[in-house]
């Protein structure tokens, strides 16, 4: 494409410490124009994207973001971008993660629905298709993690199958639907449960950074009640691939965090 994006990826190139690699995907202005593009945002509205971006990035550095920061979103971008041969639809998925926590407040109960709402203007505005703003939508509200893992896909969004945009690789492969993708997206957000024990410590050492203004009791009771409850679901992740791929090591992790917390 040429003109305001070919520009500013020139311009960007002279900026960087070192080239994105083909894999991990860096918190950067061309990362996110490659999704916006993909998403279907017309050239017009390119310049508001910038700008959206530096809100997002002024965002995702508020100071009392230790966990849901910057370094969040490039992991969960990361992985996207590894699991993008098994998603319906990549730049959804992708839009839904640069939002999915756009708005966080610790002391705040409504973070996904105002991170939603916020996807949601933006996405009208730019005059992107209703069927994708639902799908971002649900799927940031999703993240709430409230709705434990059946197994079985279920549509939330009310859009249609057959009309959601396909991955061309998926075209003819009934088994990638828009459900299919927010299981993964929702997996993605969890995978840090599945981390080595150094850096679930370090997670969880950045979750109590967030809640410094409890008491540590407080929070102990708090954080004891949130990681049971994850623990007793059947399962912790709804799609196959997380399954596989994530869930026994997040049950040890899960495990030894709640043993801790007991002071066992």
């Amino acid at each position: 494409m040429q003109g305001l994006l070919e520009v500013l990826r020139v311009r960007m190139s002279h900026f960087r410490p070192f080239a994105r690699s083909e894999v991990y995907v860096q918190f950067q202005l061309d990362a996110w124009l490659d999704c916006v593009v993909a998403i279907g945002v017309a050239e017009q509205y390119h310049t508001e994207a910038i700008a959206t971006f530096h809100a997002l990035n002024r965002a995702y550095r508020q100071p009392w973001r230790v966990y849901h920061d910057r370094r969040h979103i490039e992991a969960c971008l990361t992985l996207c971008q590894e699991l993008r041969s098994d998603l319906h639809h990549p730049a959804a998925v992708e839009f839904a993660i640069w939002l999915h926590d756009a708005v966080y407040v610790p002391q705040r109960a409504d973070n996904e629905a105002r991170s939603a709402r916020w996807a949601e203007a933006l996405l009208q505005r730019w005059q992107v298709r209703a069927d994708w703003r639902s799908w971002v939508v649900s799927a940031i509200l999703a993240t709430q993690h409230r709705r434990e893992p059946s197994g079985e896909p279920e549509d939330h969004t009310g859009t249609s199958r057959r009309d959601f945009p396909r991955n061309p690789n998926h075209s003819n492969n009934p088994s990638q639907n828009p459900d299919r993708d927010r299981a993964l997206m929702l997996d993605i957000d969890l995978s840090i449960l599945a981390a080595s024990a150094p850096v679930f410590a370090q997670y969880e050492a950045a979750i109590r950074d967030e809640y410094g203004f409890v008491s540590d009791e407080t929070f102990r009771v708090g954080r004891l009640a949130v990681l049971r409850s994850f623990l007793d679901r059947d399962r912790l992740f709804h799609s196959d691939i997380g399954l596989a791929r994530f869930e026994a090591r997040s049950r040890h992790n899960l495990a030894a965090a709640i043993a801790r917390l007991r002071g066992n």
